[in-house]
């Protein structure tokens, strides 16, 4: 044995919890310490020391990197990594967006969301609704405004399949919002009349019955990349994932950092960032197609497509005592040369 070891003689009513208790480390790190030096008929298996008349103790500079040690692991238990918790989501949340563009002002939108969890055996199951939509603090009374939520509140709640991950991968109830649309479409028609109006409300039937777009519309909306994020966003090793930076276009790949500040008493706040450059793609993401570029037609006094870039920044506040989401922040941005051609803004509480 190393003299240098310091020992616990065994005493009546000892356990390795009441040793580790007056180190203050676990019972768990002791017994692992003593296990790694001790010989092999004086192993401890479980809490109690019978057959143990030592211990084998840790050094105080030992105690303090064990201490250290546990902190940490606490602290990263207490965060929902790569699989979605029981319970992440709040039944319902409040929402604030706001939009800025290069050619028009900003304006903002609020809504609530409610969502409810189940399990059922394609998985995890989340009906959600949006209601109660405002525009600048006011109940929306322009037509198309009044159209487009009637539209959506005729197909509500849709229930999206979350992957053990996080994120949606299919909408469970499809056939039944395609139903439930041709019920109440009658009745949409004969408030809304007119050319224009018919001529929205069949545009909406028929973006529903193709499932492929629907599910797309919503994942590629800032809010539902907020809300369901991919887990794995929540660790700090090095990776990649997919973003979109326009509703309704295709997603690119790109680097995500990850960072943490674990001050607050009750929750963790988690940043996560990730930026893209790459001029033609951005052209091609905002048209939402892919373009493809002539090398011999290209004009050079057409704009630098490489000055395009974007960046998302998304902030969770998750519950340290169950890894609920308790509230959220979102910024996502597209710039040329150096100026905002897009800020949208989200605030989840």
């Amino acid at each position: 044995m190393n003299i240098s070891w310091s020992v616990h003689v065994v005493q009546k009513g000892d356990t390795l919890e009441s040793v580790a208790e007056e180190l203050g480390i676990s019972g768990k790190s002791l017994r692992e310490y003593h296990n790694t030096y001790c010989e092999l008929k004086y192993l401890i298996n479980y809490n109690d020391l019978k057959g143990i008349k030592e211990l084998i103790l840790p050094s105080t500079q030992e105690i303090k990197e064990i201490k250290e040690t546990e902190k940490k692991v606490r602290i990263l238990s207490s965060l929902p990594l790569y699989y979605l918790p029981q319970n992440f989501h709040k039944p319902s949340y409040d929402i604030e967006e706001t939009i800025e563009t290069s050619s028009k002002e900003p304006f903002t939108v609020s809504y609530k969301t409610t969502l409810k969890t189940t399990k059922e055996k394609e998985g995890t199951i989340i009906s959600l609704t949006n209601s109660h939509f405002q525009k600048e603090e006011e109940t929306p009374e322009d037509k198309i405004s009044t159209l487009a939520i009637a539209c959506i509140n005729a197909i509500y709640p849709i229930e999206f399949i979350i992957n053990p991950g996080g994120q949606i991968i299919n909408i469970k109830n499809h056939q039944e919002i395609i139903n439930k649309f041709k019920e109440r479409k009658l009745d949409l028609l004969t408030y809304f009349s007119g050319k224009i109006n018919q001529t929205y409300i069949d545009t909406f039937e028929k973006t529903l019955t193709d499932r492929k777009k629907i599910l797309k519309s919503y994942c590629s909306t800032l809010l539902y990349q907020v809300l369901f994020p991919n887990m794995s966003w929540f660790s700090t090793e090095e990776k990649k994932d997919y973003f979109y930076f326009q509703p309704n276009s295709y997603n690119v790949e790109s680097a995500v950092i990850t960072q943490h500040d674990f001050e607050n008493t009750d929750y963790i706040k988690t940043i996560v960032t990730s930026s893209y450059e790459e001029g033609s793609t951005f052209e091609e993401i905002l048209r939402k197609k892919v373009i493809e570029y002539s090398q011999t037609t290209i004009d050079p006094q057409e704009e630098d497509l490489s000055n395009w870039e974007g960046s998302i920044s998304f902030t969770y506040y998750t519950s340290k005592k169950n890894k609920q989401l308790l509230k959220a922040e979102a910024e996502l941005k597209i710039k040329n040369n150096q100026e905002i051609y897009v800020k949208h803004t989200l605030k989840i509480n």
